[in-house]
């Protein structure tokens, strides 16, 4: 089976990363509570957990994957719906998506926090890939991939307090070389796009061969 992410689904993930973090702007404002949003925060960084402003209870992995699938059919991003279809557990590198578009949840809450009141939100909703706050500084993918890493980075090092909440999150993340083979994955496809690589995607889901193109 080929890899489901590739040329054609990487695009997609952008979009669904930047719709997803839209959506946070737009659950923050519906909310109107900037200290319930720093306790949402706080709380789903505490135990790496997944949920959206707008309900009150915490979602399973599963629960989370069902609404990114929704999310996916309403924006027409079927080739991403089907990766999401595809996870039936967190040992894939495909489950990494989940954490991922909960960073970018999370991040789109915090910059609310840093500026609830100073933007347009209509100009920005209808602005690809724009960053709260900062209409000056588009998102423009090199960024979304930069971003990308460094909260993949801060998720797969945060320092738990509490062990039973540390042993918790450990069951429902995906493993060190899943979030490697996602980010490897996603970068390298980047840059294929870009022109500067010829990327073959063959054999197992997990290999990536990529050549650089003779000068």
């Amino acid at each position: 089976m080929k890899p489901l992410i590739n040329l054609k689904s990487y695009p997609q993930i952008v979009r669904l990363f930047d719709f997803i973090y839209k959506k946070a702007i737009m659950d923050c404002i519906d909310r109107d509570d900037v200290y319930a949003c720093k306790e949402f925060v706080k709380e789903r960084r505490s135990n790496k957990g997944y949920g959206m402003i707008e309900f009150e209870y915490e979602m399973t992995w599963r629960e989370w994957k069902n609404t990114l699938y929704f999310f996916c059919l309403k924006k027409r991003l079927n080739m991403v719906a089907l990766i999401l279809d595809y996870i039936n557990s967190t040992s894939t590198y495909y489950a990494v998506i989940l954490p991922v578009a909960m960073e970018f949840y999370l991040k789109g809450v915090e910059d609310y926090i840093d500026c609830p009141y100073e933007d347009d939100y209509l100009r920005f909703s209808e602005s690809p890939r724009e960053v709260w706050g900062k209409p000056s500084q588009p998102h423009t993918e090199r960024r979304m991939m930069d971003d990308m890493l460094q909260m993949v980075m801060n998720r797969r090092h945060y320092r738990f307090k509490d062990p039973i909440k540390k042993a918790q999150a450990e069951l429902k993340e995906p493993s060190p070389t899943c979030y490697d083979t996602f980010t490897e994955c996603m970068w390298r496809l980047r840059e294929a796009l870009r022109g500067r690589d010829t990327v073959y995607l063959k054999g197992k889901e997990k290999k990536v061969i990529v050549r650089k193109p003779k000068k």
